[in-house]
């Protein structure tokens, strides 16, 4: 079964990012240092994490591609104006793709709009509790096929004084259709939703799948 939601993948993937001069090394002085901060995110829209890394006192973020084997290849660079410190993730714009927002110290924020992500079919959702509120800590798990089940965290817990968009976003790669959605809560209970639409984002709220 296909699983980008795991620990081992996630890890190796920050092991091999650490060990790349190449997005570590300070253009301006020629220093190297090890990664402060790492968020993930279907950049790409194919369905399979992705890994955005900030290096503390160096002047650019690194994007690293995930093959969902928990390989990562170096695919792009942003320059920043100063010293990032704080990297959060989310759509800012609403369509469809995992935007990243960069906070610098010392000098303006910066947004960086993601504009080829949803070139590909995708599912949005925001996970909320019987009081309406994101329900931080819930599983996602949306089963694009047989043998293709996609699971994400809903979680909005970021770096330095900042947080990540709650929000699921999931990029279908080839699919164009999810066959159901199902969410496992805090509590243990797990419900399924059938029909959930691409391409938009929908609102599951607990206690309410039919």
């Amino acid at each position: 079964m296909k699983n980008t939601f795991t620990r081992a993948s996630i890890l190796l993937g920050c092991i091999l990012a650490a060990l790349s001069p190449a997005a570590f090394g300070n253009h301006r002085s020629g220093d190297f240092a090890l990664p402060e901060i790492i968020r993930t995110g279907d950049f790409n829209g194919d369905g399979i994490l992705d890994l955005l890394v900030n290096v503390s006192g160096f002047d650019h973020i690194a994007m690293f591609q995930g093959d969902g084997q928990g390989n990562f290849t170096l695919k792009r660079q942003f320059e920043t104006d100063t010293l990032p410190k704080g990297l959060v993730v989310g759509d800012v714009d609403n369509d469809g793709d995992t935007d990243f927002l960069v906070t610098n110290n010392n000098g303006p924020a910066r947004l960086f709009l993601n504009q080829v992500g949803n070139r590909n079919h995708w599912v949005g959702l925001r996970v909320v509790g019987k009081s309406g509120r994101d329900m931080l800590g819930a599983v996602v798990e949306i089963v694009v096929g047989e043998n293709n089940t996609l699971r994400r965290r809903v979680k909005s817990d970021g770096s330095f004084l900042s947080g990540n968009d709650p929000r699921v976003l999931v990029g279908l790669g080839g699919a164009t259709r999810v066959k159901a959605v199902r969410v496992r809560w805090l509590g243990g209970a797990v419900e399924e939703w059938k029909g959930v639409l691409v391409d938009r984002y929908t609102t599951l709220k607990e206690g309410t799948a039919h």
